[in-house]
């Protein structure tokens, strides 16, 4: 049986499940994390700012976000292996694999902060901190 890396699927339940989780964290919890001063984004001014005045639509965008900034963080790193014929799920050998190990655990990560910077105007300083 073979199995493809990169699908659809994966795009789409990654990207959902990410929006789905985090407009239910906000319906349920995200009121009550912002009485008690325990969150590290302004949620509600996120969605104030697109004319919404819920946590739980800024919860949902930013969540939606992440899962995708986490998809196109993937796409690069991967296109470069495959032009370098290093085989789906593998990292290479010798330097270049721990150079791709260490680079398939960031560059998802890296690309999703910058994507909330962007987006959100969010202060670098908190991903410092």
């Amino acid at each position: 049986m073979t199995r493809k890396n990169k699908t659809w699927r994966g795009v789409l339940i990654m990207v959902l499940t990410c929006s789905v989780l985090g407009s239910l964290q906000g319906m349920l919890f995200g009121e009550w994390a912002h009485i008690n001063e325990l969150e590290s984004l302004d949620y509600l001014m996120i969605s104030i700012n697109l004319n919404f005045s819920s946590f739980t639509v800024g919860y949902l965008l930013v969540n939606l976000t992440l899962g995708t900034g986490y998809i196109l963080g993937e796409l690069p790193n991967s296109l470069i292996k495959r032009q370098l014929k290093i085989a789906p799920g593998q990292h290479g050998k010798k330097t270049i694999g721990k150079l791709f190990l260490v680079i398939d655990h960031l560059d998802s990560v890296i690309f999703s902060l910058v994507l909330l910077v962007i987006l959100f105007n969010i202060s670098w300083a908190l991903f410092f901190m």
